[in-house]
């Protein structure tokens, strides 16, 4: 049986935009990732990132650290900050 062509999957419907260091726009995967799926995918759209920084998530009025094996339910409009292992902002 073939797909009509309203019934193929969509892979923007599989994304989501998050703002990551308060200025850049990124598309993640929606659902569960990791803190290193995530950073990865930030240094895929040429985020100003590396792999050692420390990923932190927003949850109501502060940042949450996410290691890279946590788990993170991203969903649209979440609010991602990365900094250097030496900032100490």
């Amino acid at each position: 049986m073939t797909e009509k062509p309203d019934q193929k999957h969509n892979p923007k419907a599989d994304t989501v935009t998050v703002t990551f260091n308060t200025e850049i726009q990124l598309y993640l995967a929606k659902g569960d990732q990791t803190g290193l799926q995530i950073k990865q995918a930030a240094i895929a759209q040429h985020a100003p990132i590396e792999l050692n920084f420390q990923l932190s998530v927003l949850h109501g009025q502060r940042y949450d650290v996410v290691g890279d094996e946590d788990i993170v339910k991203v969903h649209n409009h979440m609010e991602f900050t990365c900094v250097a292992p030496d900032d100490n902002s």
